[in-house]
């Protein structure tokens, strides 16, 4: 499942958000329960952020970012490379939070939270995110 926050909406309601432009960053968490309306910026989940040998604090930049048109659906959608990490040991998490990186935690918006439903977990290997194949964000 995946939350859009409010805060996302605002943002690119007003323009100050570019998906396919800014810095985004996807953080690897334990299980918490997404509040659209009160989750805005990183310190409202980085508690929750798991630590793993090959996992960097503060999550893998996104890479491949597009804004992709399918007139089959009608829709137009977010998308980006799959995100993974190279992992020695285990790495395990169940939700994944992408947010817009300033540099600074207290104004990087978060975009969207992805609960994967139960925890997801590697052991030395590469713990890729497989994602929708059309994108993250559909309008």
């Amino acid at each position: 499942m995946i939350t859009i926050t409010q805060k996302t909406k605002e943002l690119l309601m007003s323009g100050s958000i570019n998906l396919q432009v800014d810095t985004f960053k996807i953080m690897a968490c334990s299980q918490f329960t997404p509040n659209a309306a009160t989750q805005d910026f990183i310190p409202s989940v980085s508690s929750f952020e798991i630590t793993a040998t090959g996992y960097t604090a503060g999550g893998a930049p996104l890479s491949g970012q597009s804004i992709d048109r399918n007139n089959t659906d009608l829709r137009i959608y977010w998308n980006f490379n799959d995100p993974s990490w190279t992992i020695t040991g285990t790495m395990t998490a169940q939700m994944f939070v992408i947010y817009k990186d300033t540099g600074t935690p207290e104004t990087s918006p978060i975009v969207a939270i992805i609960d994967k439903g139960a925890p997801q977990s590697r052991t030395d290997a590469d713990f890729v995110l497989q994602l929708n194949a059309k994108g993250l964000i559909g309008l």
